[in-house]
């Protein structure tokens, strides 16, 4: 949750993202990436295999399964820094 900042009401996290962005069909940083920047992840781990390629990784000793792993979330880093960006620059016109 977070707080309206001239009400000090307690806002859900849809309405505050549908403030700063165009309403979104889900929440996904994925579909933010998609319909907010027109990028979309090529060649990606999927999130739900992360735990998987780790437990391998842990197992295998494989650095690839971790490259895999690091490279997603840099993406996810880099999308939520500009998301971040954004609502920055608005909250300071």
């Amino acid at each position: 949750m977070f707080k309206d900042v001239g009400s000090n009401k307690a806002i859900s996290a849809d309405t505050f993202i549908n403030h700063f962005f165009k309403p979104l069909p889900n929440y996904r940083l994925q579909t933010i990436e998609r319909v907010r920047y027109d990028h979309k992840r090529e060649g990606d781990i999927h999130g739900s295999e992360i735990a998987g390629a780790y437990q391998d990784f842990l197992s295998t000793a494989n650095p690839a399964n971790m490259k895999r792993i690091i490279d997603h979330n840099a993406l996810d880093l880099a999308t939520m820094g500009a998301m971040f960006y954004d609502v920055h620059k608005s909250l300071h016109r």
